[in-house]
């Protein structure tokens, strides 16, 4: 086999397929493959990439990674445009338009229940917090359903 001279890591990359980190490391590494600034692409670099010591990247599997890497990015960009990609800025829309008023019912459970409660007449007190756990499951049912029903008019 006839070895490949190229003036660059970069141009010996794009021409033979070979990583260019694969290149840089075995040339970090002392491979006698890179002379004066050229690349030569033979047995010295094919030695060098093959028989790597254990631990090390090989050029099978920087081209595994790479393989994997792009199947990746194609999945993500396939999801996108079937729209089973749900952008986190929606995700957060969502929550917080259906989250946001439960909450603000929480928090006000103190200063609500205080002022329903009436020691002196227990009974009473019972029946209006009654009220108000019965008015807030209502509230979250409603708006469940609610959820639901804009989920059925999108399909």
């Amino acid at each position: 086999m006839n070895p490949l001279r190229f003036d660059s890591i970069k141009a010996a990359a794009a021409a033979t397929g070979i990583p260019s980190t694969v290149l840089k490391s075995a040339k970090a590494k002392g491979c006698q493959a890179f002379d004066h600034g050229r690349v030569v692409v033979g047995p010295d670099l094919f030695r060098f990439i093959f028989d790597a010591a254990p631990g090390e990247m090989t050029f099978e599997d920087a081209r595994r990674r790479k393989e994997i890497a792009e199947a990746k990015i194609a999945e993500a960009e396939a999801r996108a445009l079937d729209e089973s990609w749900i952008e986190m800025d929606e995700v957060r829309e969502w929550l917080t338009a259906r989250l946001l008023p439960v909450r603000q019912r929480i928090i006000s459970l103190p200063a609500d229940a205080c002022a329903i409660c009436n020691p002196a007449d227990p009974e009473l007190a019972r029946v209006a917090l009654q009220e108000w756990s019965d008015e807030t499951l209502k509230f979250g049912r409603e708006e469940k359903a609610k959820a639901s029903e804009k989920k059925h008019k999108k399909k």
